[in-house]
């Protein structure tokens, strides 16, 4: 009779995820991806100088539509540099096509295109690029990167939970933690709903401190994501935030500005119009700010210094 020998059962082993070499590998494939990537758009760069992309915050109604809530003007320097510069929403301007207006009426007028081109001729900026986030993407973007720091006054944080009810409707289904700030004082940790809800208060000061705010938050997500080695986490910050905005940037261009920008780390602020170049108040029943352009254009170009 014939009997086959019997073979031991081979153990079956739970898979854990890879090991530390498979981690290292892993590790070594994102930092090639970003320098390649960065290295493609990095070109783009040098040839133009100073890249000025504009940034725009804008939450959509129920027709789909918005004035930009935030407008800044990113513009990154051949080595790096980043320079935030906000207009205040209010400022009164010539919009390309549709008369005088609010500077924020431009984005609902005609999109981010002519949002750019409205900057474009009040400041002589050469912006080429845009960027458009909504405000129920913002969230998602910080939580990429687990947080940011912010120092959040006794009366910030009491606004910025008050706020937090409206976020909630905003962000409803999308499973972004939208639990209140627990403490103020410095460098406190914020999810992003509650960076959101820090960024939109109105009440304590005028709309320039609350611009301020809103670059608070910009640079401390700067800051969060260049003390973030971790080039897993870049890369999916860098891909989120692709995927999040509505830009007329290439993946590889943006990931090139961001990773210049990380490494650079010299980033300063300002907003527009400067102090002392400007009239505000109500004029033919509008509440506006009047700016001397000629000024304010100056006072870019010394900030760009």
């Amino acid at each position: 009779m014939y009997y086959e020998e019997r073979r031991p059962e081979r153990r079956r082993t739970r898979y854990d995820g890879p090991g530390p070499v498979g981690r290292l590998v892993r590790l070594l494939i994102s930092v090639v991806v970003i320098w390649a990537i960065a290295a493609a758009g990095w070109t783009v760069i040098v040839d133009h100088g100073w890249t000025q992309v504009l940034l725009l915050g804008v939450d959509y109604d129920a027709e789909g539509t918005s004035r930009s809530d935030a407008m800044i003007v990113a513009s990154i320097g051949p080595m790096g540099q980043v320079r935030l510069t906000s207009i205040l929403r209010d400022t009164w301007v010539e919009i390309p096509g549709h008369g005088w207006g609010k500077i924020n009426a431009a984005y609902r007028s005609g999109g981010a295109e002519l949002a750019v081109e409205t900057v474009n001729a009040a400041l002589g900026t050469h912006i080429s690029r845009h960027v458009v986030i909504s405000l129920r993407a913002f969230p998602l973007l910080i939580d990429t990167l687990g947080g940011v720091e912010m120092d959040v006054s006794e009366a910030e944080l009491a606004e910025t939970n008050a706020n937090l009810a409206a976020t909630r409707r905003l962000l409803e289904k999308t499973g972004v933690d939208t639990s209140p700030l627990g403490a103020y004082g410095e460098k406190v940790r914020l999810t992003g709903a509650q960076a959101l809800s820090f960024a939109r208060i109105r009440s304590i000061g005028s709309d320039y401190a609350r611009t301020t705010r809103q670059r608070r938050v910009l640079q401390a997500m700067l800051e969060k994501a260049r003390h973030t080695w971790n080039p897993v986490t870049l890369v999916r910050f860098f891909r989120q935030a692709f995927d999040l905005t509505d830009t007329d940037l290439s993946w590889p261009h943006m990931a090139a500005l961001g990773v210049f920008a990380l490494i650079r780390g010299d980033v300063r602020e300002m907003r527009l119009p400067a102090d002392g170049t400007f009239d505000s108040g109500v004029i033919d029943g509008v509440w506006s700010i009047r700016p001397d352009w000629a000024a304010n254009r100056r006072a870019l170009e010394a900030f760009l210094q």
